[in-house]
């Protein structure tokens, strides 16, 4: 009995022994995941060689270690990468979404002082268009530009939303443009004052060759109308030229309410006897009054070659449809003919100066290819959109979108 008790004392004892020595170690890997869970080294850790954690702890300290490496690698290339960044010549910098400096660059710094958020370099700059990119909108969008003056320079500004661990910044850049636009207003003017310069011999020439086709006998005048309808040709160039440069220079621009019923009427108007000499019948369905505000002029000579483009290439006996809408505080202009219909690896191009889908066929019918360049200048220029739908055969339709100002 007595042995049996001593017996179970000892076994008793034993195992409360082990207990405080599992718990001890336990207790200690605790502390020790902690101190590397809050980043901390520990100066001396106290572990038994032969206790249950040794080699438990021995691995978690060669993790500790590794992971210890990885971050002395990491801290290196961040630094590496913020000198890279510093460095960059164009100006550029960080903010968070509610405006305030994280990061900006040797250049950025040079540019603009001493700036510290959003709103001081909004107030500095006073550029409207910089605002308008800088403001919280509803469809997040992820890219946005507009070019700037300052100093005597201009630049592109870029802003693009840069998302890490659920969190967003902005990403502006400054990229100076100032040699591309001083090429571009030396382009433009050249070309502005060679059009200016062709207008009044094309005129005499073309005066003379109407005074010759009256003469001349009857086996001669196809030379005569060929000349014509060059000169036509050239006559159209040199004013759509003109034309593209005042859109661009935005000069004598004037910005004021008009009634764009009364505008779709007129360029329908203008452009009735062509529809009538292919039996076109145009189509206009108005939903509502709509007064927009912008330059009437240009958006008249916009919809005039929308609707000039649609009735050279429907086919005789077919139809043009013209809409004009409001929806979501926004004007639409719809247009949609029974044409021939533009080739899908065409769409994105059709915008561009001097691109025609069929060169062969733009000549015969006196197209100069600038004719939606034009039109995509205007709508911008009205801080507006134009989109393109069409496949062969089906026609085409054009959508202008404005917005209400």
């Amino acid at each position: 009995m007595t042995l049996a008790f001593i017996t179970l004392l000892l076994l008793l004892l034993i195992s409360l022994f082990y207990i405080f020595r599992l718990k001890r170690s336990i207790v200690e890997l605790t502390k020790y995941l902690e101190h590397i869970i809050q980043d901390k080294k520990l100066k001396k850790i106290f572990f038994h060689r032969k206790g249950f954690n040794y080699d438990t702890i021995l691995t978690i300290k060669k993790i500790e270690d590794r992971i210890e490496n990885l971050k002395v690698r990491l801290e290196k290339k961040e630094k590496l990468l913020e000198k890279l960044f510093y460095s960059v010549p164009i100006p550029l910098a960080f903010f968070t979404k509610d405006g305030k400096l994280e990061f900006k660059n040797y250049s950025f710094e040079k540019l603009f002082g001493d700036i510290s958020n959003l709103d001081d370099l909004k107030n500095l700059l006073r550029k409207e268009s910089f605002y308008e990119i800088t403001r919280e909108t509803a469809d997040k969008i992820e890219k946005r530009n507009t070019e700037i003056e300052w100093k005597n320079r201009f630049y592109s500004v870029n802003l693009d939303i840069v998302r890490f661990e659920q969190r967003e910044s902005y990403l502006i850049s400054f990229l100076d443009i100032t040699e591309l636009k001083k090429t571009q207003i030396i382009k433009a003017e050249f070309t502005s004052n060679v059009s200016h310069e062709l207008k009044t011999p094309l005129t005499v020439i073309k005066g003379f060759i109407e005074t010759l086709e009256k003469e001349l006998p009857e086996d001669k005048l196809y030379m005569i109308k060929t000349i014509k309808r060059h000169i036509d040709r050239l006559q159209n160039l040199v004013s759509d030229i003109l034309m593209l440069d005042m859109v661009e220079s935005e000069k004598n621009i004037i910005f004021e309410s008009f009634d764009l019923n009364v505008t779709v009427q007129t360029a329908i108007s203008l452009l009735e006897k062509e529809a009538k000499e292919k039996n076109i019948e145009i189509i206009f369905k108005n939903e509502v009054d709509l007064t927009v505000n912008g330059d009437s002029f240009l958006i008249l000579q916009a919809l005039i070659n929308i609707l000039t483009n649609a009735i050279k290439y429907t086919p005789v006996g077919g139809n043009i449809t013209l809409k004009i809408g409001k929806n979501d505080g926004k004007i639409f202009f719809f247009c949609k003919d029974t044409g021939i219909g533009i080739p899908s690896q065409h769409l994105p191009r059709i915008f561009e100066r001097f691109y025609v889908v069929d060169k062969s066929r733009s000549r015969q019918m006196g197209g100069t290819g600038l004719g939606l360049s034009i039109v995509k200048h205007i709508i911008e220029l009205h801080k507006g959109n134009i989109t393109v739908n069409s496949e062969p055969g089906k026609g085409t339709e054009f959508i202008i979108e404005l917005p209400v100002m």
